[in-house]
């Protein structure tokens, strides 16, 4: 056991000799299911999180909130929770989201429902609200059903595209490319408790290299959402930390030193 203690120490700290060098801070929040939270948009936004995901079914013409097809409702909209805030903020701070003007917002839209009729449909409507697509510190990244890659090229340069680490882009799709997702579960079973299995580490070590590699930053959902785990991710320089625990996540983040590179020890 101590053999083990000591390997997977000594495999964390090579971890840090070789990635990028971060500041953590709740702009290294995503807010996991944002819309199924008690506050949806106002807690997330109050905490200054930096990436916000809402998961949307396009359903009669109208842009819904939910998980889960079964679960969707009319007043649970893209437009209302979402939409219509940032456009009030936007100019409220004039052309800005808050009054620090360095405060960048990721909106990460999860299509549930078919890309091919639910993205131009999201297009349009917001459109309706030239404020957001005009606005700088402001992105609108798509995730789940996505179209093909090789028609990135064809949307509106305010829409961006959530990639995948196991997927060859050309240079014209990668720019359109802000982050790198992928599921947690793929490289460890760890539930945060304990020590992570030093293999599982090497296997998060590649995925996190090869992204940084990329020039983009990337996000393990599905991750265990304790300090444990927000503090592994944070020591190997995983970008985004996913959470449910926007509040708790933002004082952990707040109270730690960043990590440092292993010259600097």
């Amino acid at each position: 056991m101590k053999g083990l203690l000591i390997f997977s120490i000594f495999i964390t700290i090579s971890y840090l000799t070789s990635a990028q060098s971060h500041h953590y801070g709740p702009s290294n929040i995503h807010s996991h299911n944002d819309y199924d939270k008690p506050e949806p948009f106002r807690n997330a936004y109050g905490h200054r999180a930096g990436s916000i995901e809402a998961d949307v079914f396009l359903v009669n013409d109208d842009l819904l909130l939910a998980h889960t097809l079964k679960e969707v409702k009319k007043d649970k909209s893209l437009e209302a929770i979402y939409l219509r805030p940032l456009d009030s903020l936007i100019k409220r701070f004039h052309g800005q989201l808050a009054d620090d003007s360095a405060y960048h917002l990721q909106l990460l839209i999860d299509l549930k429902s078919q890309a091919m009729t639910t993205l131009p449909a999201l297009i349009a409507l917001v459109q309706e609200y030239p404020s957001l697509t005009r606005c700088k510190r402001l992105s609108f990244v798509i995730s789940g059903n996505r179209p093909p890659v090789a028609s990135f090229q064809d949307y509106p340069d305010f829409i961006q595209f959530d990639g995948l680490p196991d997927t060859s882009y050309t240079p014209e799709a990668l720019a359109r490319i802000p982050m790198i997702s992928d599921n947690f579960k793929t490289y460890s079973t760890w539930s945060g408790k304990g020590l992570i299995p030093s293999e599982d580490l090497k296997k998060i070590r590649a995925v996190i290299d090869h992204c940084h590699k990329l020039g983009k930053p990337i996000r393990l959902w599905n991750a265990p959402d304790r300090p444990e785990a927000w503090k592994m991710l944070r020591d190997l320089k995983a970008d985004w930390i996913n959470t449910d625990q926007v509040g708790e996540l933002s004082g952990y983040l707040l109270k730690q030193p960043d990590p440092a590179p292993l010259l600097a020890l």
